[in-house]
């Protein structure tokens, strides 16, 4: 088994200070000539210290029988063909891992809530139930059907709808749930969740004042993509010369929208000292 939490999945030396690096299988498999029987696919484990299979439907029977080997990791007789791995397993008939839960882009807005999940059991499942929540609140459940093959995952491009507001953090979690209306033979890969952050922090600085004939510089931050002065100019920044309040309006690359305002006294010069000369 080749595993890796980086982005490549396998380095190569070349030479003393060159290397190649294969990213997939695929690459691993075409560079090298090695591992063409192998499939790419999380094994599920009982537990990280049991590392016994409970399913994996691409695992099963895909094995390439080898005489010299009549037995696996526990003495049991290997079966012809064999599972993939050290363990023969015998595949439940229903298990679906839920994979993802995610947005196509993260904007202030409504946006459809995508899901995906891996039947990883033995029957071809033609329904589930999706459960999610944001933030811990329910959401109206997700009844799917279809035909989906064991070893094969299925996507959804709505399982609802969530309005997402600016100067909010969200945890948005998903799970599957009742599949051919069974109970799933493994529970710790049904759920999968995300968080988004939409804080924005705009300010133009505290309430100030400056003296006639003096300027101030205004500016919430070069970081947006889009500013709107009450003015209407659309600069980053803006020099003011007198006193007034002061707005702007920024929009991130999210499409979230902010304003922001500063009020500014003018302080009035006193008039210049009269000096009278008394006496000789």
């Amino acid at each position: 088994m080749i595993h890796s939490n980086g982005p490549n999945l396998v380095r190569k030396q070349i030479s003393s200070f060159n290397y190649d690096f294969m990213e997939t299988l695929t690459d691993y498999q075409q560079s090298l000539g090695y591992g063409l029987n192998s499939v790419s696919v999380p094994p599920v484990y009982f537990s990280d210290n049991d590392l016994h299979v409970v399913t994996g439907a691409m695992l099963n029977g895909s094995g390439i029988h080898i005489s010299s080997i009549p037995n696996d990791i526990d003495g049991d007789l290997r079966n012809t063909p064999p599972d993939i791995g050290a363990d023969e397993f015998v595949l439940p008939l229903h298990e679906l891992s839920f994979e993802s839960i995610s947005l196509d882009s993260i904007t202030c807005d409504i946006k459809p809530i995508k899901a995906s999940f891996y039947n990883g059991g033995g029957a071809t499942i033609t329904s589930t139930i999706i459960h999610w929540s944001v933030n811990g609140i329910l959401q109206p459940p997700y009844h799917w059907s279809g035909s989906l093959l064991p070893g094969s995952t299925a996507w959804i491009d709505s399982i609802g709808s969530y309005f997402f507001e600016v100067d909010s953090a969200y945890n948005i979690m998903g799970w599957s749930d009742s599949p051919n209306g069974e109970v799933d033979a493994y529970l710790k890969n049904d759920t999968s969740d995300f968080s988004i952050d939409l804080m924005l922090n705009v300010s133009l600085g505290t309430d100030t004042g400056l003296c006639q004939g003096e300027t101030l510089s205004l500016s919430p931050g070069t970081e947006y993509s889009f500013y709107l002065w009450d003015d209407g100019s659309t600069f980053p920044s803006r020099t003011i010369t007198a006193g007034d309040v002061y707005s702007i309006t920024v929009s991130n690359y999210e499409g979230c929208e902010k304003s922001a305002s500063i009020d500014v006294d003018e302080y009035i010069n006193p008039p210049p000292p009269n000096i009278n000369r008394n006496g000789t």
